[in-house]
């Protein structure tokens, strides 16, 4: 009985540390902590006046509305951006987003609401509202559209 009991409290304990993963291993990231790393690593790329990075979030086709309607695809996004917020091949401003909450639409979409904010460069601070839906696609995750006020 002794010997019985032995062998599955051994079984038990190994059944615990077999389902257990490692303390150094870090939980698995996740769509939300993906998009929320991607706006860090957006934010970053500007600042140090990467902004070919900065547009890299964006597909091919993404649209970003302005205030005359829709503006589509990376090339002509990263063209309104560097003729209204860069000067001299950097940014005028330094960016940072605040209350960003990520919301899934789905299982390969998402909608990310949150706040941008420019500040420095000798100019007022410049904030906005912004809602951006995302698809995961084969390269990540990626804005299909940007609507910024």
């Amino acid at each position: 009985m002794r010997r019985l009991a032995s062998t599955l409290l051994l079984a038990l304990s190994l059944a615990a540390c077999h389902g257990a993963a490692p303390a150094s291993a870090p939980p698995p990231a996740g769509p939300r902590t993906e998009l929320l790393r991607a706006m860090d690593a957006s934010a970053a790329a500007w600042n140090r006046g990467d902004l070919d990075s900065h547009v890299a979030l964006y597909t091919d086709s993404a649209a970003m509305m302005g205030k005359n309607g829709p503006i589509v695809g990376r090339a002509v996004i990263r063209g309104l951006l560097e003729r209204g917020f860069w000067a001299g091949g950097q940014p005028a401003q330094q960016l940072a987003f605040d209350h960003l909450v990520v919301t899934m639409l789905g299982r390969d979409h998402a909608m990310l609401t949150g706040q941008c904010i420019l500040t420095g460069g000798g100019k007022p601070d410049y904030t906005c509202r912004f809602t951006t839906i995302w698809e995961h696609t084969a390269a990540g995750w990626q804005i299909i559209h940007d609507h910024s006020s």
